[in-house]
């Protein structure tokens, strides 16, 4: 079951194909949901990838010619962003394509 380390920091799942399948049809079955009720008549297709998330975007939206590139934000500022960084910063500064941000209700 993974490195013993690995199983210390609970990322040992991360290593099984079984577990990024399972993550792939659950985020495709969200992403459909949302297509369904907000995109209808577009053609979607959603990616799982697996490294820096920013670069595996580029990478990806690159390799399949897309569109348009829709992505989700926090809109973290101060310590936040300094910290975590911005995906959606790094997506929008190199994307192939044009890009969609939509900043997620407030918690």
């Amino acid at each position: 079951m993974g490195h013993p380390a690995l199983r210390r920091l609970r990322l040992a799942s991360l290593l099984f194909p079984t577990t990024r399948s399972k993550c792939a049809r659950r985020s495709n079955g969200a992403l459909e949901a949302v297509a369904s009720k907000h995109a209808r008549g577009v053609t979607v297709r959603g990616l799982v990838g697996r490294g820096d998330a920013a670069a595996e975007i580029v990478r990806m939206a690159t390799a399949e010619q897309s569109d348009l590139i829709v992505l989700a934000t926090h809109g973290w500022t101060g310590w936040r962003h300094v910290v975590f960084g911005s995906v959606a910063e790094k997506v929008l500064r190199e994307a192939p394509c044009p890009v969609l941000s939509v900043r997620t209700a407030a918690r």
